[in-house]
């Protein structure tokens, strides 16, 4: 039989008071890491910037498992770490996991600064983007428009910010097909954007491609047209002809040019788009609904064409991209 020895009473309290020393170190030098965390979560910045989103993963879970160690005045550190790693895992495509995180940044910051604080808002409008993203348009809705009315009370209805929340109202509208409303909020958001960015920033670019979006389907071809060649031509001027990024402006110039009886044109431009994407299959800042779109309207377009067979190959890769991110519905188009 196994037999314990017998332990000092010298040792037992010398083990106590040093675990007690130890204790009244972490409770008195719990800031430092803190700052550890806030290095943690600067690194993983950079390494979100750089695409490499594994690390940039790790890191964001390491600091938020230290300021969780922390007293109740740090928890707000949490919060900030918790809305990172959510943008990095909604751009993956993990919705449920950045939902989850979202909501409980959320908690944490109604707690500490309360409802109507600008970075609560923030959160909510990165909660109502992945609902949108989720087909969830209700939820979606709820926290746009709170973002949206607590961020133009506080900075104005004519700031960055206010303009940011404005592009997710209108993303939420055209989803539903609420075209006119969408294109409305979305004229807003650029006219403020271009004043503050002007037009060749990636904001800016954005917003001008949903309005080309919105001009398509309410039927007007010629605003579309306009808007379409002139984001392209900016992004060609910001990102470069072979940026992966570029493609989404070919294809929406694609879209255009098909519609008025282009095809030709229409089908090269779409290559270019598909091919671009392909080159960089990993690249970051393009979401799902960007990825599949020039090679569903490229394989419409053959079909119409009737390369019935290079079709089809296009319409299996899309379902290859789709399963891989089973947890999001595409923005009606």
């Amino acid at each position: 039989m196994f037999v314990l020895p017998r332990l000092k009473p010298n040792f037992i309290t010398a083990s106590i008071l040093g675990l007690a020393l130890c204790l009244a170190w972490l409770q008195v030098e719990r800031p430092l890491l803190v700052r550890l965390a806030d290095k943690m979560d600067a690194t993983a910045n950079y390494c979100q910037d750089s695409n490499r989103m594994e690390e940039a993963k790790f890191l964001y879970k390491g600091s938020i498992f230290l300021t969780r160690l922390s007293p109740a005045r740090y928890q707000i550190e949490t919060a900030f770490s918790l809305n990172n790693l959510a943008t990095l895992e909604r751009d993956q495509e993990n919705l449920k996991e950045a939902t989850g995180y979202l909501l409980e940044a959320l908690k944490i910051f109604k707690s500490r600064w309360g409802d109507r604080h600008p970075q609560t808002a923030k959160v909510m409008n990165n909660l109502a983007e992945v609902y949108l993203y989720r087909g969830m348009y209700e939820e979606s809705e709820k926290y746009a428009s709170s973002a949206h009315r607590i961020l133009a009370d506080k900075y104005g209805m004519y700031s960055i910010e206010a303009a940011q929340s404005l592009c997710t109202v209108s993303d939420l509208k055209r989803a539903q097909g609420k075209f006119l409303e969408a294109a409305f909020f979305n004229e807003v958001a650029l006219h403020i954007l271009n004043a503050n960015f002007g037009e060749m920033h990636p904001f800016s670019l954005s917003a001008m491609a949903d309005l080309t979006c919105c001009y398509s389907a309410m039927g007007d071809h010629k605003s579309a047209e306009r808007h379409s060649r002139k984001a392209l031509d900016l992004s060609i001027k910001l990102y470069g002809k072979q940026n992966p990024k570029t493609a989404i402006y070919l294809s929406n110039l694609a879209c255009c040019l098909q519609k008025k009886g282009d095809l030709a044109e229409a089908e090269n431009l779409l290559r270019e788009s598909v091919r671009l994407l392909r080159s960089n299959p990993s690249a970051q800042g393009i979401c799902l609904a960007n990825k599949v779109s020039p090679r569903s309207n490229l394989a419409r377009l053959l079909r119409e064409l009737n390369k019935k067979e290079e079709a089809q190959k296009l319409e299996e890769e899309v379902q290859t991209i789709l399963g891989a991110a089973p947890q999001t519905i595409l923005p009606r188009q």
